[in-house]
């Protein structure tokens, strides 16, 4: 192989992945657990630091200096008022320097102020690994991923974190353009494609309307964006997360707020819980001493999910309807409505997309 292949990394809120193109088929890498996904978190322990799915399995126990959610920190201003919202149940500590976001972590002995930068810079360096142990080779080179609203700032940031780790960023593309480009070539698309991209992640919602010329080769043209980066999964849930606390200080009479372990294991179980509501109108989210030795067994419903979240559902559609004005298209003209990301499996977020274009199907790429 090429001592100078390049591999592509999504280094989403959540989950990042990591993939490389071979035989002209994209292939996404799997990791040292057998998953092509791995969780965004990084843990300071005494022991030494934990990175992805080892590091969220201890996230419970070691609040503080478990990070995630790195991503929308990245380049972020301290002091704005719609990020601030978005920290409420963090568990760990952020600081203010030189107007930007910190994280105050490390072992308990000695804790030190970290960029966004170098944590983003920590989950690199294991995709990193999961690249060189898969290709047998030193990986230098990458193409990273980001979200189509990122500015100047945040994109000089993330290659920032690209070269703590050692990398090569060779170029920062819009997750959109990703998509389509990955959408173009898992498909094996012939000819011309007008696509809708719809790519409602982990902490912001892009829609981008695509041009898909494929021929002998692919040529992308995105002909419009409109994002929403105050609309993600995390948003819709720290909403459940707020519905469940109030049912807690209804059923027992406790206020749950500060306790961050609590709502913790509260947002561990809800992600489980959101999974299984994908295929399922209910289900029950059950934790063992939650607080003060009570156990809190609850059932929620897709609907009840569904009405918590119903503003923010609702609003979904605005970015489709700026990208298909600022494309000067209707709505028909658009042969492939694309989902991308793991917000689009949320029943009620298919549904909204069908009812807008009349029953038409969507294809989910991730």
């Amino acid at each position: 192989m090429n001592q100078k292949v390049a591999v592509g990394i999504d280094l989403g809120t959540t989950h990042c992945c990591v993939a490389v193109m071979r035989l002209g088929k994209v292939e996404i890498i799997e990791n040292d657990m057998n998953s092509k996904i791995t969780p965004s978190y990084v843990a300071f322990t005494e022991s030494g630091c934990l990175i992805g799915a080892t590091a969220k399995s201890q996230a419970n126990v070691n609040l503080s200096d478990t990070i995630f959610n790195v991503k929308q920190m990245i380049g972020q201003k301290f002091d704005d008022l719609e990020f601030k919202k978005k920290t409420e149940f963090w568990p760990f500590m952020i600081k203010k320097k030189n107007s930007m976001v910190h994280i105050k972590a490390g072992s308990q002995v000695k804790k030190k102020l970290y960029t966004p930068e170098e944590i983003s810079a920590i989950v690199l360096t294991k995709l990193k690994q999961i690249a060189e142990d898969y290709l047998e080779q030193d990986i230098k080179n990458v193409v990273v991923s980001v979200p189509a609203h990122f500015n100047h700032i945040q994109r000089e940031a993330t290659k920032e974190a690209g070269s703590i780790a050692g990398l090569d960023v060779l170029d920062v593309i819009n997750e959109p353009t990703a998509a389509a480009v990955t959408y173009a070539l898992t498909k094996e698309i012939k000819g011309n494609i007008l696509g809708l991209f719809f790519d409602f992640g982990g902490s912001k919602l892009d829609v981008s309307i695509v041009n898909i010329r494929a021929a002998s080769v692919i040529d992308i043209e995105v002909k419009s964006t409109a994002s929403d980066n105050n609309l993600g999964g995390t948003d819709l849930d720290r909403l459940v997360v707020k519905h469940l606390i109030h049912v807690i200080e209804k059923q027992f009479k406790k206020d749950i707020r500060k306790d961050m372990k609590a709502i913790r294991r509260l947002y561990t179980e809800w992600e489980k819980a959101k999974i299984i509501l994908s295929s399922n109108k209910e289900t029950l989210i059950s934790i063992d001493s939650l607080c003060d030795g009570f156990d809190f067994i609850h059932t929620i419903t897709r609907e009840t999910f569904e009405d918590v979240c119903d503003e923010l559902l609702a609003s979904i559609i605005y970015p489709v309807e700026r990208a298909l004005l600022d494309a000067q298209l209707h709505k028909q003209k658009i042969d492939e409505i694309i989902l991308v990301g793991g917000s689009t499996r949320v029943p009620k977020v298919q549904k909204i997309l069908s009812d807008f274009w009349e029953g038409k199907t969507a294809k989910q790429i991730s």
